[in-house]
């Protein structure tokens, strides 16, 4: 039962590691694709923050780590 909770683990943390390559990779910051016309789309944007944005405009060596 433990291996299936490390194997759930190991293939969220791929699938987000692709997901987040994929989108800095194929998404421009002036490129927005819609996937479903004025409900839904997709567009790159940049988080500087740290959750949710908080802190971004602080600066501190810290930052990154928090």
């Amino acid at each position: 039962m433990r291996y299936r909770f490390y194997t759930l683990v190991a293939v969220v943390l791929i699938l987000d590691h692709v997901t987040k390559w994929l989108a800095r990779t194929q998404l421009a910051p002036d490129r927005v694709i819609e996937l479903i016309p004025g409900y839904l789309r997709l567009s790159y944007v940049s988080n500087t923050g740290v959750a949710f944005g908080l802190f971004r405009d602080l600066q501190s060596p810290w930052k990154p780590y928090v």
